[in-house]
């Protein structure tokens, strides 16, 4: 006998700015099944034979009774896609399911609600659960997942789709829940569930000031840099509050405060400066960009006021240091988490701060220091037979990468920093961290890391893509043999080599990982604007989606800066023609040629554009400036003799964004 729920879209309308752009919410409300005593004694009983520390459900009675619930929903918009849930054991009995909010976990008996943007083709999914203690139902979100000896693996048990939701509408749709061990799942992979794979997850209790990327932990002089501010537990796992948090940054350079921005254009542009910082909730990291002077000098960076749910520990505050952009230094490249007592391929590169390959004419010796517990060699075979590790690497003449081996010991309990130096010091010392990953080298799952957002179509990004196997802990493993996976684009174009990008020419579907390493690359080139996606697919897993946000500039727009009424004949009419991203956001620091055009205008009466406002420089050809809004204002002069009033039309176009508008202008004869 299946169990029935009550699932009632409620009468409730948010109204607000979301991500989705959706200003219409509909609460959805459902009144979860009573104890395991008040259902049916009819018991469709797992069949289960995981050999797994978790608890077993009996169904939906039984001595382990589902008991514990949540609710998510999804939608064809990507905003409702952002999460996926899936089995990672390799079976096609159980199709990943794409989800955006969701809420829980809440006891059996009790009611539980969800904000589901308003529209068509809507799911709501309730997952269940049998927890052993009160305690581990929980609200997940804002006290973490419970241990896996809590808690069962979560099951779909119950299911409601094309639903249209109404803003004030009241409507009961009655839903079927039961158990059936086909629907259980392992985990959710996404944005509203940060790092939820080791089973003992917790609020967030510090705030890290990171910088991970190159050059690890130093800025460049002279340009927009930019550090996360990222939520961690008391573990050092990445966390999230169930509301949005604010915090105060402070950046001093010469005892000058420097303006902040919440991204590069802003801070290029020199605008929209910030004075708070808000980490939206169930967001584990925000970034802050802010502008290095020309002469390489300290940057300080503090955290004046955080207001947040509980106290938080701030790290990484203090003196950093920007380098001019030819400064050479050292870069470790490899996984950004390590499994102990495993081999893992790392590069050893030269670089100058810029990223270019840095300077070596006559060869250079780089030393380790601080590598306790975490052993390097320069080949795979003394990395797995060898007990007496490198401490330094010689780089012959002209060589600016060198491949290297590393291993981290099993007795670690922490992650371990390595520093870089050079015997001649000309070289600035470089300081990254190697990070202990959990789990074992089983793979469970294929990942993709890269850029995910795109500014252009038709150019390739600037950094490869790349894909890999991990563990259950979302730890890189090694494969002993070689390992297909077929990789495919939705608004994009996969490549091998950034010469065949570039073309484009021979496109890909599939990469190789090789036997001992952890990785396979290639390379993107977006074909059109929107919310594209990669597909990396391992036989035996599930199906990984990694989004990509292809906006850039597409087409422009054209404005009269002053009234809209009839002008008098041989008068200025200022226009405005702007780049606009497919965003619909104003485009920055893109140049671009463009030319107006005029229809409507027959002899004997006459027209020219011109650059200045008293309409004494003709130009036929204007272009946007190269940093800044994309935005150019030009003027019209009209001497009309048709001996009557002339209504004509006016645009812009370019080859390589979509015509504005036309709009109508009226010259008075």
């Amino acid at each position: 006998m299946k169990n029935r729920v009550l699932l009632t879209v409620a009468l409730f309308t948010v109204m607000g700015c979301d991500r989705l752009k959706l200003d219409e919410q509909t609460k959805i409300q459902i009144k979860l099944p009573g104890s395991a005593s008040s259902l049916s004694s009819k018991v469709e009983n797992s069949t289960s034979s995981l050999n797994t520390a978790r608890p077993a459900p009996t169904g939906m009675t039984g001595d382990r009774p589902i008991n514990c619930y949540l609710i998510a929903a999804s939608g064809p918009e990507p905003e409702l896609q952002r999460n996926i849930c899936q089995r990672k054991d390799g079976t096609t009995t159980f199709a990943p399911r794409k989800i955006g909010p969701w809420v829980g976990a809440a006891p059996a008996g009790s009611a539980i609600g969800i904000d589901v943007p308003s529209g068509k083709d809507r799911v709501i999914f309730v997952v269940g659960f049998h927890a052993t203690t009160a305690t581990a139902c929980r609200d997940f979100k804002a006290n973490g997942f419970p241990l896996d000896s809590e808690m069962s693996y979560p099951y779909i048990v119950g299911e409601a789709g094309n639903l249209e939701l109404k803003p004030g509408e009241v409507k009961d749709l009655p839903l079927n829940v039961s158990f059936n061990e086909a629907n259980r799942f392992d985990g959710c992979d996404g944005p509203d569930f940060p790092d939820d794979h080791n089973g003992s997850g917790s609020a967030p209790t510090k705030i890290e000031i990171t910088k991970e990327w190159f050059p690890t932990g130093k800025f460049v002089a002279d340009s927009c840099q930019s550090v996360d501010l990222v939520l961690k537990d008391n573990e050092g796992r990445h966390a999230v509050f169930p509301v949005a948090i604010e915090v105060t940054p402070q950046i001093t350079i010469s005892a000058a405060a420097q303006s902040v921005y919440s991204n590069y254009q802003d801070c290029q542009a020199s605008v929209n400066p910030m004075s708070k910082v808000t980490i939206p909730p169930f967001t584990d990291r925000m970034q802050v960009v802010f502008r290095t002077p020309y002469d390489p000098q300290a940057v300080n960076i503090a955290l004046n006021s955080i207001i947040a749910p509980n106290g938080l520990t701030i790290v990484g505050a203090g003196a950093y240091q920007s380098f001019a952009s030819s400064s050479n230094t050292f870069d470790l490249v490899g996984p950004w988490s390590v499994l102990p007592d495993v081999c893992y391929p790392f590069n050893l590169n030269l670089r100058q701060m810029s990223g270019s390959p840095g300077s070596n004419y006559s060869g250079m010796t780089v030393n380790v220091s601080g590598a306790a517990g975490v052993s390097l060699y320069s080949t795979l075979a003394t990395c797995q037979t060898s007990t007496t590790p490198s401490t330094s690497f010689v780089f012959p003449s002209y060589t600016a990468s060198l491949p290297i081996y590393l291993k981290m010991s099993s007795a670690l309990s922490a992650d371990v920093a390595l520093t870089f130096t050079d015997a001649a010091s000309t070289y600035v010392a470089a300081t990254q961290f190697v990070r202990k990953g959990y789990g074992t080298n089983v793979p469970a799952g294929v990942e993709i890391r890269g850029f995910n957002q795109l500014g252009s179509i038709n150019y390739c990004a600037d950094q490869p893509h790349e894909v890999f196997l991990v563990n259950s802990y979302h730890t890189p493993v090694v494969p002993t043999a070689a390992t297909n996976v077929n990789v495919s684009g939705n608004l994009l174009g996969l490549y091998a080599n950034p010469g065949d990008c570039s073309y484009p020419q021979n496109p890909i579907n599939n990469v190789s990982i090789p036997a001992g390493g952890y990785s396979a690359q290639f390379y993107i080139r977006a074909t059109a604007f929107g919310n594209g996606d990669i597909a990396a697919t391992v036989t035996g897993f599930p199906t990984n989606y990694y989004p990509i946000k292809i906006d850039g500039p597409s087409s422009w727009n054209l404005s009269r800066l002053d009234a809209s009424a009839p002008v008098a004949n041989n008068t200025c009419i200022p226009l405005k023609a702007k780049l606009m991203n497919f965003s619909g956001t104003d485009a920055y620091n893109s140049y671009r040629p463009f030319t107006p055009n005029v229809s409507g205008i027959p002899g004997p009466s006459t027209y020219n554009f011109y650059s200045d406002s008293g309409c004494t420089s003709q130009a036929s050809y204007l272009e946007t400036p190269p940093s800044g809004i994309a935005e150019r204002i030009f003027y019209l002069k009209v001497n009309n003799l048709a001996g009557a009033d002339l209504t004509f039309s006016v645009n812009v176009t370019s080859g390589d964004a979509s015509p504005s508008q036309t709009i109508p202008i009226t010259v008075q004869y």
